[in-house]
């Protein structure tokens, strides 16, 4: 009886050697192993032309049917709905049975075919096999997406009815990500919030539940927000990254006007550009992404007419500050001859305050060596609150070689004229100051002064003044346009700032156009410098604390800071790096750098300006 028996399985092994060397296309059956339950059937979907997915099917054996379980969209990106008219099936099921009619072969499971599944025994069930469009039940938030720089994750709830909790980690610098947060989340759900935004998005600032509901409306999870406190550093600068890069275009100005964007100014979440063409006009832009709001947002009204206005900044209490360029030299004379200084106290919706008024021929200015010649407000810097208390104006006389200091108390120059005017060149600094010269003051001490100046031109000087002692940075080795030649290099723009104990510098460095000296030359190139001077600064300390530049990144490269490079968040520059042409040339050598305070006092943004030819922004913070 054995033997008989290996006799029947060897015929059949054979059989099944015999019939392997034709395995048809599409494989209907595989048979389970033995000692598997023998009345499971397990059936699958596939659609003709979609290779590589496969969809379970429902059996119900008591009702007779195979329903194929197919996703209301194959994508988790567009509504694409496959096509249930050509579809293939095939089945798992025990040893023994069989389909009368074969299951084999392309079918329209939209209406769907009947088959016969014999068991083992002999027993027969009907089947009617068809196809469905099933919505998914998944409603999991993800939080923010992967590329996004916010830190944040999401813990499920554990318990029946319990919320999840999504959490962020709240700074500055993503700000206008959490007003407008764009949520990851499972496909074809939808959210439901108080905080939901018309455009789809979450303002996460008002702290409102968040509610997942899949596609098919059967499951809702719910999650609330919690903003976490970050861990920070000791000391200075821990993380660095690009806000933003613009380059205007003539096809494409973004807000620019050619020749007129000489300065900057940060009110809010605001970035504000000048216009020395049309004040009235002055480009505004959301500062953490760079988006261009408008040109008529500054309230300009009662400005005086003539003005022209090159200089703006903001106080450190966060108000506008503009004040109207003024030249009485022969033959370059402004129309206006009055410097007008203006403070917006309530927001630069409402109209300015005038807070000082004198004739650049008067009284005012009498520590400056003549009555003539003299050429005022190119640019402006203000330490203190221009409202209250005391704060300090700062400026440069080009033609005189002088910084002139102006004290403002409570809102006005009062009996603080005349300005002060001074020269404290140190050893060696030759009286060669330009357009873009600029003096970064630490503070608003009026009588004993601490400040910054670069020359806004090739001498590529930037000095330290403290009381009556002054002298120059060493110029950095790398990161750093050298140039190679006297005239093709400068440096413009300069801000400092105290941040977590560290005293930052950041300074613009320019390369002219490749061939050409500075004079009717394209300004080629500008990148942003940063450096920790610290608090008792030497000629070294610009080289020995170097942190980052926008091009070539910090001390170990472009890792780990995006946006360095040829690319307008790396640099500015007068050639156009995706097609175009840039706005114009730059002619008059112009630029600023702007350090901002983060208003959770866990960050700083800095900006550059090159007129013509771009704007960027990064974002430093002390989080561990």
């Amino acid at each position: 009886m054995l033997m008989k028996t290996n006799i029947i399985s060897a015929i059949f092994c054979a059989g099944l050697l015999a019939f392997s060397c034709a395995v048809p296309e599409h494989p209907e059956i595989a048979g389970e192993e033995e000692g598997s339950n023998l009345r499971t059937l397990v059936m699958k979907g596939s659609i003709v032309g979609v290779p590589g997915r496969e969809f379970p099917g429902v059996v119900d054996l008591d009702a007779g049917t195979v329903v194929i379980q197919v996703p209301y969209y194959m994508s988790d990106a567009e509504p694409i709905q496959g096509d249930l008219t050509h579809m293939k099936v095939s089945a798992t099921m025990p040893v023994g049975a069989r389909f009368e009619p074969s299951i084999a072969g392309v079918h329209d499971l939209l209406e769907g075919f009947g088959t016969t599944l014999v068991w083992a025994d002999g027993s027969k069930t009907a089947l009617s096999i068809t196809a469905a469009y099933v919505k998914s039940d998944e409603a999991v938030l993800y939080g923010f997406p992967k590329n996004v720089a916010v830190t944040n994750f999401v813990r499920e709830a554990s318990g029946e009815g319990e919320k999840g909790i999504f959490s962020v980690l709240k700074t500055s610098d993503n700000i206008p990500l959490l007003e407008k947060a764009a949520l990851s989340y499972s496909a074809w759900a939808t959210l439901e919030s108080e905080a939901l935004n018309a455009d789809g998005t979450v303002d996460l600032t008002k702290e409102k539940d968040i509610t997942v509901v899949s596609q098919s409306g059967k499951v809702r999870r719910t999650y609330s927000i919690v903003f976490e406190i970050p861990a920070t550093v000791d000391y200075g600068v821990s993380h660095i990254e690009a806000l933003f890069g613009i380059q205007p275009l003539e096809s494409d100005p973004q807000g620019f006007t050619k020749g007129a964007n000489r300065t900057m100014a940060a009110v809010g979440s605001y970035l504000i550009l000048s216009n020395c063409i049309d004040f009235t006009k002055m480009p505004v832009y959301d500062r953490f992404t760079g988006e261009f709001l408008g040109d008529n947002l500054v309230n300009t009204d009662g400005i005086e007419p003539t003005a022209n206005i090159h200089g703006i900044t903001s106080d450190d209490a966060g108000h506008l500050v503009a004040v109207t360029f003024v030249s009485n030299i022969s033959g370059q004379e402004t129309t206006n001859q009055i410097v007008y200084g203006y403070v917006w106290k309530n927001g630069i919706g409402s109209a300015p305050t005038c807070f000082m008024e004198a004739n650049i021929g008067g009284g005012g200015w009498t520590t400056l060596p003549t009555a003539t010649n003299r050429e005022l407000f190119r640019n402006v810097t203000v330490r203190g609150d221009l409202t209250s208390g005391d704060a300090v104006v700062a400026t440069v006389s080009k033609s005189q070689y002088r910084f002139v200091f102006v004290k403002v108390t409570d809102g006005s120059t009062g009996s603080s004229w005349p300005a002060k005017a001074e020269w404290i060149p140190g050893t060696n600094f030759l009286e060669s100051l330009w357009n873009s010269t600029c003096v970064a003051l630490y503070d608003n001490n009026y009588d004993d002064k601490t400040y910054i100046w670069t020359n806004g031109n090739f001498r590529g000087q930037a000095v330290y003044v403290k009381g009556n002692t002054s002298f120059g940075f060493d110029v950095p080795k790398s990161h750093w346009w050298t140039g190679s030649g006297t005239y093709d290099h400068a440096i413009w723009g300069c801000d400092h700032i105290e941040f977590n104990g560290a005293h930052l510098l950041a300074l613009q460095s320019v390369l002219y156009e490749a061939g050409k000296t500075r004079e009717g030359a394209n300004q080629g190139y500008t990148r942003l410098y940063v450096a920790d001077i610290t608090a008792s600064p030497t000629p070294s300390s610009l080289t020995d604390g170097f942190i980052f530049d926008s091009r070539e990144g910090g001390v170990d490269g472009t890792d780990g800071i995006p946006g360095t490079g040829y690319a307008p968040t790396g640099m500015t520059s007068a050639f156009a790096f995706s097609g175009g042409t840039v706005l114009g040339p730059n002619a008059n050598e112009t630029g600023d750098v702007l350090f901002v305070r983060g208003a959770d006092g866990y960050s700083v943004q800095v900006y550059m300006l090159s007129t013509d030819q771009g704007l960027l922004g990064y974002n430093l913070t002390c989080l561990r």
